[in-house]
């Protein structure tokens, strides 16, 4: 499931058997929320489950959004940003940040996540005309004023800029908000896995109202969704939606519009023989 972490929308979903891994439908997620949202998806925020060098590669390179995920302890590109803990603060490849409660080592251009980059380049694996592409990395040496023992610390991978390695946790710390208000209130308080009946059909459906619904909650949890709510249906019907009733939603391959019926009509060049509301006219010039 991809879900905005600030409002908490559920921008793509998809039902698979439980024994079927989640990357195999990343890509399509990714595009479906892309394509429902504008194109507005930026930065994904993603768990250690996904982490596969020629997906992130692809994220950032082919579909420009950048990442931050948690990277395994046994990992070479670990160690290697263990290894930095002692340096100090470059301003170029090294940065520090730290408060009272945290502090965060940033190093950019890691060379030892070598699989990091399409298909054909893993399988140059080996060759000694090889050449590794650079990746960024976080460590958080201190959290909650608790200092972590070397080869304790949390370490993340990202596309971003890592010369502000704060501001990329506070990013991470977003999914937190997906975990807790998110998948446990869906769980919880929606009932998510409470089916109404044990057949395909029924989870299926049970599943899909389910996000729908408390995606449209949350989405009048929002400035926006305040100030329409606060109107109620007849205001937001006058003043949003314009007096007539006669409007239609039409879909065609991806693009919608709102329109009059008689202007649906026109433009099907099926105009009835009698128009009561719409001058042809004018309308005519505005779509010219």
């Amino acid at each position: 499931m991809s879900q905005e972490a600030r409002h908490k929308l559920v921008a793509a979903a998809r039902m698979v058997k439980i024994n079927e891994h989640e990357k195999r439908f990343t890509k399509r997620l990714v595009r479906e929320a892309q394509e429902r949202t504008g194109g507005a998806v930026r930065v994904l925020l993603v768990d250690r489950g996904f982490i596969d060098g020629v997906l992130l590669w692809w994220l950032w390179k082919k579909m420009k959004i950048h990442f931050v995920i948690p990277a395994r302890t046994n990992m070479d590109v670990s160690q290697d940003l263990r290894g930095f803990r002692s340096e100090k603060a470059d301003g170029e490849r090294v940065f520090w940040e730290e408060t009272k409660e945290v502090k965060v080592l940033g190093v950019r251009g890691l060379l030892s996540y070598d699989q990091f980059g399409e298909e054909e380049h893993k399988r140059k694996r080996g060759r000694k005309d090889f050449r590794a592409n650079p990746i960024n990395g976080i460590m958080v040496v201190r959290w909650k004023e608790r200092e972590y023992e070397v080869g304790e610390e949390k370490i993340f991978l990202t596309s971003l800029s890592v010369s502000r390695p704060l501001r990329v946790l506070e990013q991470y710390d977003l999914r937190s908000e997906i975990e807790n208000q998110g998948f446990r209130e869906l769980k919880q308080g929606y009932h998510l896995l409470k089916y109404p009946q044990k057949t395909g059909s029924a989870v299926r459906a049970h599943a899909i109202l389910t996000l729908i619904i408390y995606s449209l909650v949350n989405a009048y949890k929002s400035q926006r969704g305040q100030r329409l709510a606060h109107l109620g249906i007849r205001r937001l019907r006058g003043k949003q939606m314009g007096q007539s009733i006669h409007k239609m939603i039409v879909y065609y391959e991806g693009i919608y519009g709102i329109v009059d019926v008689e202007e649906l009509f026109y433009l099907m060049d099926m105009t009835p023989k009698e128009l009561y509301r719409l001058k042809i006219k004018r309308f005519r010039r505005e779509i010219e």
